[in-house]
């Protein structure tokens, strides 16, 4: 999934180059402040894309699908299995983000990025499909989600390439190398549990906030993947469309 995103956005993005518009920063190569205040920036001005760059919208970012499947082999005792499958998911959030630094865009692009930043709260919405157990209780039920998750400290390191096209420079991602995120606090609403049943659906709800630790840890290998591919696809369609030495300045040019 993942590689088909980047080469899909690599395909689509380098026919033709793009300019960064006049009010956005353009910083030195290796200017980790700079170009993270600038990154901020862009996110809150043009939260909802900016298509002559190549910038796809930041809130909401549409995730078609996540899934987390128990794993049947493992025979680990956990506290959580369950099979929860997300569909046409609603990311909000990231237009409010506060990019704490950003390190690997300097004159000789290394490959090697680094991306820390901190979102005082990311709303997840969308369909949702749930079966198997929490704890001692079982679980099940499918309809309308609603995952909140306040102070979210994100972050990801990558890996990149250089590439040519039509001689002139630019950038890819290739891939995520290790993505984090802690949260202080996981919010979980899901409609229509137990085939709405309101009784069980509240305390189930409730047991499910009560223990959201437990639950955190179960999601969080799914919504870490599904931000990894947001995180690459984002970033691609914006490093593939603007040519790599178009993005900042070089101070270390004669004037």
């Amino acid at each position: 999934m993942l590689e088909k995103l980047i080469v899909a956005s690599i395909v689509l993005s380098v026919c033709q180059s793009a300019q960064l518009p006049s009010d956005i920063t353009k910083c030195k190569f290796g200017d980790g402040k700079c170009i993270a205040e600038s990154a901020a920036y862009t996110a809150s001005k043009y939260k909802n894309g900016l298509p002559s760059m190549g910038l796809l919208s930041i809130d909401p970012i549409v995730i078609p699908e996540v899934s987390i499947l128990e794993d049947k082999k493992s025979k680990q005792q956990k506290a959580v299995n369950i099979n929860l499958w997300f569909k046409d998911w609603n990311m909000y959030g990231f237009s409010q983000m506060k990019v704490k630094k950003i390190k690997g865009f300097d004159k000789e692009f290394s490959g090697k990025i680094t991306y820390d930043a901190f979102i005082p709260q990311i709303v997840l919405v969308g369909q949702y499909r749930i079966s198997g157990q929490v704890l001692v209780l079982p679980i099940q039920g499918e309809g309308f989600s609603n995952l909140t998750l306040d102070n979210c400290k994100l972050h990801v390191e990558a890996t990149g390439k250089e590439f040519d096209k039509n001689g002139i420079r630019h950038a890819a991602l290739t891939g995520i190398s290790r993505i984090d995120m802690k949260t202080s606090r996981l919010h979980v609403r899901l409609d229509n549990l137990f085939n709405g049943n309101k009784a069980l659906g509240d305390t189930m709800n409730q047991f499910l906030n009560d223990n959201w630790k437990e639950i955190y840890d179960e999601l969080k290998p799914g919504v870490l993947d599904a931000l990894g591919q947001v995180v690459v696809n984002l970033v691609n369609n914006v490093l593939t469309k603007v040519p790599y030495d178009d993005l900042m300045i070089d101070d270390t040019l004669a004037p």
